[in-house]
């Protein structure tokens, strides 16, 4: 059975112009102070490939820090592939052009083809040809799947 044997944390910031909107409070252009939403997702409990110790303590860690900074944050621990999916369409919902992004993922994952793939909890794949449909895609795609939304 093929399975992705790589325990990773990724962090992605996506910010939108203005730059400066990263300083809480800070109104833009049009007099709105922009949103500082966060999606932190923690994968450990996963069914068929090695479960991992310390991924939703993780999560919830940044979670904690990142209320603490002022962000809005959703919080999705042991996520199937459904629910990674709709955890990132509640986020970009609640993202206006303007806002601060950021996304948080601790879990298993890897990369094919010059891609990085977060993997679910309900992954099952066991070759590598099947593993795509069965992962979540990261990186570059949630950041342009994020900037096409607002």
């Amino acid at each position: 059975m093929w399975c992705p044997k790589l325990s990773f944390l990724v962090l992605i910031s996506v910010t939108w112009l203005p730059l400066c909107s990263l300083s809480q409070g800070r109104a833009d252009s049009q007099g709105r102070t922009p949103n500082r939403v966060a999606l932190v997702i923690g994968n450990a409990s996963y069914r068929n490939v090695r479960p991992l110790q310390n991924p939703v303590n993780d999560a919830q860690a940044m979670t904690k820090a990142l209320r603490l900074a002022g962000f809005e944050t959703i919080l999705v621990e042991d996520a199937g592939k459904e629910q990674m999916e709709q955890a990132l369409q509640t986020f970009r919902n609640r993202l206006l052009p303007g806002d601060v992004a950021l996304f948080y993922y601790s879990g298993h994952g890897f990369q094919m083809e010059h891609q990085n793939y977060l993997v679910p909890i309900d992954y099952k794949s066991s070759d590598y040809a099947g593993a795509k449909k069965h992962v979540f895609a990261g990186g570059r795609s949630i950041t342009q799947d994020i900037g096409s939304s607002t």
